[in-house]
């Protein structure tokens, strides 16, 4: 059934705003696939890692963000939906001094690192260096968690439209900086003097934006409340202990392949796997973001009917998403890497193929899990169930690297835990939140992945055939291969009612006139 006429707008805000954020990390992806070897080629193999090291610790930094930024969107779309200006008033201006402090506490961690690393690590080579990264990745973070506050009073507005174009602005600015800046002579330092001034300029650019879709919210201490700030806490704390769950799962692979092996086979993963991975993940966060403000519309506002289409849409989907991202990886993946980095990565190539295989079982399904409970504020058993898969998952790796099965026992070690929580625990937990038996659940989600597998049975046959390790060829292969799959999905993946309610969306969507 088509969305009414209440639920239009902003739906049809929600998912051009997803339809650009797609586009952004399709932009970003294609600007990381030509950078990465010009990166790695130009600042060779140490200090690529150490530029490395400015990610890792950023991804580490996300753990001062304690979830705010989730809140701070799921929120304001509560109290915007029934229209409490107040409400949004108040929580956008109590997540405004939490997120200053966490910004605070974002510059302090860096300066803590570098000073740990000077006095500790002294006789390392390029120690300065280090430090160096430690202190503006810090001051690059603290200003980034203030500018996804105001990004969260945009999208909590149900204004991701104008979030999604700017995003896809920024991403091509910093690729294009970045290469400038290697093309002209800059090392490590002056990209991350890049990466913060663009960060500055982001805020600046957010600050604007939310004035002018939100007129109504003012700055004012006034409206800052405690209450607010327990509200929000409440709710981000699970959303804190889901994160550090997922930088376990992300990142520990790579510093026990650090520990463990060396540097050069951390980078060899790091292009192999989890640059990747990492794409992949990526761009189905960029497809789901919305869905947390739309389901939580669609609950404030009483539309039962509306939010079980939507679940249901949602986990066949980004099932069969998940499935051709998964398939394509395994298929024609190795090729792929064989042109892009190199055969020296290729050592690392069985290990994606093990975590691409179990993402195609479980990953879609996990996205659509996530944002329902997240939208519910039933967040709290999968934030605990993350964080337990992220501790099995350092755990099995450290055992079987240190039992020598290099990368293998990387990939078993990320893929094991993932599907026992994705696979069973959650999906249990997320039918019976939806009153539906998880029986049912998994029999109509094999449905969707044997249809899914059928589908792909012309793609095989064309990258067993006619793939080659030449950019032309994986380019047009990669095209042929999408448009058979979605075909082939058109005819056995939807129904005629499905069919028709996608065609009618496409074209609302498209419609330049406003809804009266």
């Amino acid at each position: 059934m088509v969305p009414t006429c209440a639920s239009r707008r902003p739906l049809r805000s929600l998912l051009t705003g997803a339809f650009l954020q797609v586009i952004t990390y399709l932009t970003g992806i294609a600007l990381g696939l030509f950078l990465t070897p010009y990166l790695l080629h130009t600042l060779g193999e140490r200090h690529y890692a150490i530029f490395l090291v400015a990610g890792l610790f950023t991804n580490w930094c996300g753990l001062i963000d304690f979830g705010m930024t989730t809140a701070v969107s799921r929120f304001v779309t509560y109290y915007h939906s029934v229209g409490d200006e107040r409400g949004v008033g108040q929580i956008a201006n109590t997540a405004l001094v939490i997120l200053s402090l966490l910004a605070l506490a974002a510059v302090c961690a860096g300066g803590i690192a570098a000073l740990v690393a000077r006095l500790g690590w002294s006789q390392t080579p390029d120690i300065h260096l280090f430090c160096a990264v430690f202190l503006m990745t810090g001051a690059t973070f603290a200003v980034s968690k203030i500018a996804d506050g105001a990004s969260g009073v945009v999208n909590g507005t149900l204004h991701q439209t104008a979030t999604g174009v700017l995003a896809l602005a920024f991403r091509a600015a910093t690729g294009l900086t970045t290469f400038g800046i290697l093309y002209f002579g800059g090392r490590v330092t002056a990209l991350l003097t890049g990466n913060l001034c663009l960060a500055v300029l982001n805020l600046i650019v957010l600050a604007i934006l939310v004035r002018i879709v939100y007129p109504p919210l003012h700055l004012s201490w006034r409206q800052v409340r405690p209450a607010r700030a327990r509200e929000l806490l409440g709710y981000s704390v699970w959303t804190f202990i889901n994160q550090a769950g997922d930088l376990l799962i992300q990142r520990s692979d790579l510093i026990l392949i650090g520990a463990f092996l060396s540097l050069a086979d951390m980078t060899h993963y790091n292009l192999a796997v989890v640059v990747l991975i990492s794409y992949y993940g990526s761009f189905l966060q960029a497809m789901t973001l919305w869905e947390t403000n739309w389901f939580t519309h669609l609950t404030r506002i009483g539309d039962t009917a509306g939010f079980e289409r939507s679940r249901l849409l949602s986990y066949k989907l980004l099932t069969y998403i998940s499935v051709l991202m998964s398939l394509m990886l395994i298929f024609w993946g190795g090729a792929f890497l064989r042109r892009w980095v190199g055969p020296e990565c290729l050592a690392a190539y069985p290990a994606m193929v093990i975590i691409a295989a179990a993402m195609a079982l479980y990953r879609g399904s996990a996205e659509t899990n996530i944002r329902l409970l997240q939208a519910v504020a039933r967040h709290r058993f999968l934030a605990l169930m993350i964080l337990l898969q992220g501790v099995l998952s350092a755990a099995l790796t450290a055992l079987l690297l240190w039992l020598g099965c290099g990368f293998l026992g990387a990939a078993i070690g990320t893929a094991a835990p993932a599907l026992l929580v994705h696979g069973a625990v959650v999906p249990r937990y997320t039918a019976a939140a939806c009153g539906e038996r998880f029986g049912r659940w998994l029999e109509r989600q094999l449905t969707f992945l044997f249809r899914a597998l059928a589908a792909f049975v012309p793609p095989y046959f064309v990258l067993r055939w006619w793939l080659r390790d030449d950019y032309p060829t994986l380019l047009w292969t990669a095209a042929l291969c999408c448009v058979l799959y979605v075909s082939a999905l058109l005819l056995v993946g939807l129904s005629r009612r499905e069919r028709r309610d996608l065609f009618l969306l496409l074209g609302r969507l498209l419609k330049r006139e406003e809804d009266k």
